[in-house]
């Protein structure tokens, strides 16, 4: 997880637009380049940024806490390694 959470981390700090949906097509579009599956990439995000294993859709969660806060909590993540 942590491997594919340290990939995606800079393609979400180049992103400019920060909605539901362009975060959606930027996770399919790297994950597809990746040769996984969305769920795959999306599994760490969703642990980095809530804590949990289950929660909403991460896309929505990361529109609402906003560019700033998502990526704080996701660098937090992989620097624990």
């Amino acid at each position: 997880g942590l491997p594919l959470l340290s990939a995606f981390l800079p393609h979400l700090a180049a992103q400019d637009v920060w909605s539901h949906d362009a975060l959606f097509a930027l996770a399919k579009s790297h994950a597809e380049s990746a040769g996984i599956k969305i769920g795959a990439l999306m599994a760490p995000v969703r642990v980095a940024i809530t804590g949990a294993t289950g929660a909403p859709s991460m896309f929505e969660v990361m529109a609402l806490l906003g560019k700033q806060e998502s990526l704080a909590r996701l660098a937090r993540a992989t620097s624990r390694s």
